[in-house]
């Protein structure tokens, strides 16, 4: 009996020491204003004014004579749990993007917004 015990001291025990619980929050990418990108006007507002606003873009694509902006903002919840040798790691990722095309002289053509699910 004694042995048992203290046999299953001896895994519980192990199995404590290699438990461990991770969780972290990363943001990337500037963080896009509401009030600014409410602001652009198609056929307006000048692409030098939204570099000002917004800094250099995510990425940026010529298409033909035109230009796209795309702004990212994202947010990263992660998660990691190890009990010995069994693991579990988890990511959800949430970005708020901003695209803008810009026309030839430089000018937003057209622009939109799709902020992160809730």
């Amino acid at each position: 009996m004694q042995r048992k015990l203290l046999f299953i001291f001896i895994v519980l025990s192990l199995a404590l020491v290699g438990c461990s619980f991770h969780s972290a929050k990363v943001e990337t990418g500037k963080k896009l204003d509401q009030e600014k990108i409410n602001q652009i006007v198609d056929g307006e507002t000048a692409g030098s004014q939204i570099l000002v606003w917004f800094g250099a873009p995510t990425k940026s694509t010529r298409l033909g004579k035109e230009e796209l902006f795309v702004y990212k903002q994202c947010t990263t919840d992660s998660s990691s749990i190890t009990i010995t040798a069994i693991g579990h790691t988890g990511s959800k990722e949430k970005c708020d993007e901003l695209s803008i095309v810009l026309n030839e002289n430089g000018i937003v053509k057209n622009h939109g917004f799709v902020p992160a699910p809730k």
